[in-house]
């Protein structure tokens, strides 16, 4: 039977929130005079340096730059700031231009003679790859940030004093011993990053800028408890002697939440510890930097479950589009705000058949988690019975690494073949697993196999009275059977067989091709064999 083509048919949009597709961050920060070059300053001298391995973090190499002004005595110390994430600092041309400001502020004598010390994160290449780029040009392995960034220990400041600080010093410069005339910078992880090595080494430096400041509880997650996080550093200051150290911090009100923490209110806290112990700092609102919303008349909510609806089929910021990629129609899911593109039509008996693949770009408040999307289908009732935008329903999740988990929206269930003995992703579709009925996430079973990033997957639905299999790439990774729902403070299940599809946007760049669709009017051999026998 010939396939019905959806794209034409998915008209009705849903959306909450909004987001620039470029946002105009020159808007909120205007470069001053300061981080221009002027005609006149001497200008110092930036050198690229790489460091093969560390010590202190095994396996990790990195690179690292030395900003040297045109004023610097060799016979004489200089002052030193440090800065994380460090290539973005040591642009002329960048966001922070630090020599261009270092050298102006030297020449008009408002600071020291002073270096700088940019550093990047570990970094180690990946071993079947390691001259390897992805389609961005990004060097492909594994970044060592979160660990030496996040940590509540002294393990950082120790790389920078036993390692890299000789290490620049062998290039021939001089720093200050004196903590006051030594400072540590950065922005997100590198802004706890900064404060953490001040806290546990004042004696070597003393002030601290920190941006953004991640003190939230990264690593705590992350360790699923075994590490401490940063959001233990207000009641850390609280309870111990104040120390010599100097503090600026910025922060955004409508900066970062998410399952780490959230960033306004943990830069608060930090701040108020600040007050409590008398110690010399400064803390700004300086508008949000992680997280910038843009749309003229809207007005953010404290937390994103908190922003307006946009409504239905309003999507000035063009979330859904389609565009031809190689001949062909493609849909494009920008991912700026949660949302649906759903169809008009409804559908009982179907097979589902597309192929996605992911974007670049990532969204508050999931910058740093997978990217995430989603196939909903049996679609009925109102929008936004889910999150204030999806219909109750039965969804397909299309989640970086996780195409395929079952995920039952507002009350919806299904009974399912599981597994159970997996402690963290607590039910698993097991084809040879017990039957239950489950009324929350079944992650994918191991019959996986998903593309790299960039490639595209077949991604596949078949669903017959009320039953449905889950396929990737051919292989079927998920079953439903008896798909249903439960009003809130009913006892009676109602039978959830057909209703309209939606596609989300959630947080994640995203695309679809080749969507189509056509009726069953009986399982396909080759699918029926996955059924579980009942």
């Amino acid at each position: 039977m010939k396939l019905l083509r959806l794209l034409p048919c998915l008209l009705a949009l849903s959306l909450l929130g909004a987001e620039p597709k470029k946002p105009d961050y020159d808007s909120q920060y205007v470069l001053g005079p300061d981080s221009q070059e002027k005609a006149g300053v001497p200008k110092g001298v930036v050198t690229d340096y790489e460091l093969a391995d560390s010590k202190t973090f095994p396996g990790y190499g990195r690179k690292w730059s030395l900003y040297i002004p045109a004023q610097y005595d060799p016979t004489k110390e200089a002052a030193l700031m440090v800065f994380q994430d460090g290539p973005g600092y040591a642009n002329r041309t960048g966001a922070w231009r630090v020599p261009v400001v270092f050298d102006n502020l030297i020449a008009q004598k408002k600071m020291p003679v002073t270096i700088a010390l940019f550093i990047a994160p570990g970094f180690t290449p990946d071993p079947k790859n390691p001259n390897g780029k992805d389609k961005k040009g990004k060097a492909l392995g594994k970044s060592n940030r979160s660990f030496e960034y996040d940590s509540v220990t002294d393990l950082y400041v120790k790389f920078l004093l036993e390692e890299m600080i000789p290490l620049a010093e062998s290039k021939g410069v001089k720093f200050s011993k004196d903590p006051a005339r030594r400072a540590i910078a950065g922005a997100s992880s590198g802004g706890i990053c900064a404060f953490n090595a001040a806290w546990h080494r004042p004696d070597t430096f003393s002030k601290v800028f920190t941006t953004i400041g991640s003190f939230t509880n990264i690593r705590g997650v992350i360790s699923k408890g075994a590490e401490n996080g940063g959001n233990l550093y207000p009641q850390m200051i609280m309870d111990s002697p104040k120390k010599n150290i100097r503090v600026f911090s910025q922060e955004g009100s409508h900066d970062l939440t998410n399952e780490f923490g959230v960033w306004p209110e943990a830069n608060q806290k930090m701040a108020d510890a600040w007050k409590a112990k008398g110690y010399d700092y400064k803390f700004v609102w300086l508008g949000p930097v992680h997280r910038a919303y843009d749309l003229p008349g809207y007005v953010r909510g404290a937390k994103p479950k908190d922003d307006p609806v946009l409504g239905l089929n309003n999507d000035p910021l063009k979330v859904f589009t389609t565009r031809q990629v190689d001949g062909e129609t493609v849909l494009h899911i920008t991912g700026q705000v949660f949302g649906a593109l759903s169809s008009l039509a409804s559908f009982d008996n179907f097979h589902l058949k597309t192929e996605q693949r992911w974007g670049e770009k990532r969204w508050e408040p999931r910058l740093t988690a997978v990217r995430d999307n989603g196939i909903l289908i049996f679609c009925v009732g109102e929008h936004g019975a889910t999150g204030k935008f999806w219909m109750r329903s039965q969804e397909l999740q299309v989640q970086e690494g996780d195409i395929g988990d079952y995920w039952p929206l507002s009350g919806a269930m299904a009974e399912i073949p599981i597994r159970t003995d997996d402690p963290v992703k607590k039910r698993v579709y097991d084809p040879k697993g017990t039957l239950t009925t489950v009324n929350a996430r079944v992650w994918h079973g191991t019959n996986y196999d998903e593309k790299p990033f960039g490639e595209w997957n077949t991604i596949e639905c078949f669903a017959f009275n009320g039953d449905a299999v889950f396929r990737l790439n051919g292989k079927t990774v998920n079953v439903i059977l008896n798909s249903r729902y439960r009003e809130k403070a009913s006892t009676v299940d109602v039978p959830l067989k057909a209703g309209k599809l939606q596609i989300q946007s959630e947080a994640a760049e995203c695309e679809y091709r080749r969507m189509a669709i056509r009726p069953l009017s009986a399982w396909p051999a080759d699918v029926a064999k996955d059924l579980p026998s009942r």
